[in-house]
């Protein structure tokens, strides 16, 4: 008995280490899912998001929360404010560790973090399909970020050619006695808008770094990741993008500024070139003032995240969206209204072929 007993003792000895081997590999066993059935069972995955969407009761929360929501991948459950939610890897995505973790952060606001880098709520896989000693990463963006040296260039040379012609087209119109009127006035002040955002923009290309930030908002983390220093106010890259919003409303407003004028020259019967100038000029540089200090008072009081070139609350950006949006279909309007004016007159029976051909 004693010389049957060793060998047994060996035996179970050797299934004992092959089955600590086993439990080894199968923590890092990889999912295999093709392609087909990958695409199916995130599907599946979405829609059974969708409907704990809807049917969810969110009342046991206390405090602020962040909602459930869908990252193209997963389905994060609604998580209290400051904390962070963990989730295993899902194991109907090719290559991914099965029974390793993805975490998703929930700031102390109640907003799923957002990543500097992407501008877009941000879930760390990292661990799913890395061993932590290397850094690959899934990067669903990174066929654009191949291509975005290319596309900075294309972007620098459009605006490059466009300040270059409107600075030229600014220097004709005030060097030209014979061009000062009111109506190129009001050209002259579009020109400048139009300068102010090419400058604006050629900055933000070049010196932000990837538009997250200015070189002291930010640090290079592991894997050449962009972090954003929480540590400080950060004033000088909120004030750039205060700056920045305030320019483009003022472009716009300048647009709206073209069509009131066109529109009262056509449509109102007496109607004074010089003094409509100076409502005009507060029109477009006055106005942008009154929607995007109150956006400022907004992201400063309720939402001083990042640089305040993201929008977790996108309700919040339409203090500025809106009335931007109510000019462009303001000015259609004036459009359409105009060219029923002059069609009207063109066509009208007892029009004098001086008139007509003034319409004309």
């Amino acid at each position: 008995m004693s010389r049957m007993a060793k060998p047994e003792r060996w035996l179970s000895f050797l299934i004992i280490l092959l089955g600590a081997e086993g439990l080894k590999d199968d923590t890092d066993a990889v999912a295999v899912v093709l392609m087909e059935d990958q695409d199916r069972l995130i599907q599946d995955r979405h829609m059974q998001c969708l409907t704990r969407m809807i049917n969810e009761n969110n009342s046991n929360f206390a405090g602020p929360y962040c909602d459930r929501v869908w990252d193209d991948i997963m389905c994060w459950p609604p998580t209290s404010a400051g904390t962070i939610q963990e989730l295993p890897c899902p194991d109907y995505v090719n290559g991914f560790f099965k029974h390793r973790y993805a975490t998703k952060k929930c700031t102390v606001n109640g907003t799923w973090y957002i990543h500097p880098q992407t501008n877009q709520t941000w879930t760390n896989l990292t661990q799913c399909i890395s061993n932590g000693a290397n850094c690959i990463q899934y990067d669903a963006q990174g066929l654009i970020a191949a291509h975005m040296g290319r596309l900075r260039l294309m972007y620098n040379i459009g605006y490059g050619i466009s300040l270059i012609s409107l600075l030229l087209a600014v220097t004709i119109m005030l060097l030209f006695k014979k061009l000062h009127c009111p109506r190129n006035f009001i050209h002259i002040n579009l020109f400048v808008s139009f300068i102010l955002r090419a400058t604006i923009s050629f900055v933000k290309e070049n010196v932000l770094v990837n538009g997250v930030g200015f070189p002291s908002d930010i640090k290079i983390g592991p894997c050449g990741k962009l972090e954003f220093l929480n540590n400080g106010m950060h004033w000088e890259c909120r004030l750039f993008f205060s700056v920045f919003n305030y320019i483009l409303c003022a472009n716009y407003m300048w647009i709206f500024a073209e069509g009131l004028y066109l529109h009262m020259l056509i449509s109102v019967a007496v109607f004074s070139e010089k003094s409509s100038s100076k409502w005009l000029l507060m029109l477009g540089w006055g106005t942008p003032v009154l929607f995007v200090g109150p956006w400022v008072v907004v992201r400063a009081t309720l939402e001083n995240v990042l640089c305040w070139n993201t929008h977790p609350n996108h309700n919040f950006f339409w203090i500025i969206k809106g009335p931007l949006c109510a000019s462009v279909i303001i000015n259609f309007i004036f459009f359409l209204n105009i060219i029923r004016v002059l069609f009207t007159k063109l066509t009208a029976f007892n029009a004098r072929e001086v008139g007509n051909s003034r319409y004309r």
